[in-house]
C-alpha cells in the first residue's frame, strides 16, 4: 500500500505494536476520530513481535492517523517514564531535554519494564553514556542512543524548518 494513503500498517511501518491491547491508557491522549477508529476491531492487526510475543498493532486509514497513533503511544511512555523517575526521586535539574527524549524512547521502543530496569540500574544520566557495542536494533540502549543523538542533530541544525536542510 501507499503509505501516504491507507490502510497503513501500524506493525510495519509506524511502530505502534501494542495500540489496540493498550487503547484504555492511551485514550487520554486521543482524537475522537482516533478513538472511533481504534474502537474498531476490524482495524487491529495481530503480529509478533521481535520477542516473539502476540501483539494488536492498529492499522491506521492514513499517515496523519498514523503520525497521531505513534504520538499517542509516545505521550504515553513519556508519562510512564514521568512516574518512574518520580519514584526514583531523580532531582528535577537531571531532567535535561536529552534525558527526556532518551528515556521517553526506551520506554517507547523497549517498554515501561525494561525502562524501569533500565533507569534504576544506570541512572537517569545513562543517556550520557557512548554506546560502545556493535549495531544491535535489539538493543534499547542502542536504539535510543540513535533516536536521541538524530533528534538532537535534526534540533540543533534545522532549526524549526526542517525544509532548510535539504537547500
Amino acid at each position: 500500500p501507499n503509505p501516504a494513503q491507507g490502510p497503513l500498517s501500524g506493525f510495519g511501518y509506524l511502530g505502534i505494536d501494542t495500540f489496540m491491547q493498550r487503547q484504555p491508557e492511551l485514550s487520554p491522549w486521543m482524537s475522537q476520530d482516533l478513538k472511533d477508529w481504534s474502537a474498531d476491531p476490524a482495524h487491529a492487526e495481530p503480529a509478533v513481535n521481535e520477542l516473539g510475543e502476540s501483539v494488536q498493532a492498529l492499522n491506521v486509514r492514513d499517515l496523519p492517523m498514523g503520525v497521531e497513533a505513534n504520538a499517542v503511544m509516545f505521550a504515553a511512555a513519556r508519562e510512564r517514564f514521568s512516574t518512574d523517575a518520580r519514584a526514583a526521586k531523580v532531582p528535577a535539574a537531571k531532567l535535561t531535554e536529552e534525558a527526556w527524549f532518551f528515556w521517553t524512547t526506551v520506554y517507547y521502543n523497549a517498554g515501561e519494564g525494561t525502562g524501569k530496569k533500565m533507569l534504576l540500574k544506570h541512572g537517569v544520566d545513562y543517556w550520557k553514556t557512548k554506546y560502545t557495542g556493535a549495531e544491535n536494533s535489539q538493543s534499547a540502549k542502542y536504539n535510543a542512543t540513535w533516536r536521541t543523538s538524530t533528534w538532537d542533530y535534526l534540533r540543533q541544525h534545522g532549526g524549526d524548518d526542517l525544509a532548510e536542510m535539504t537547500e
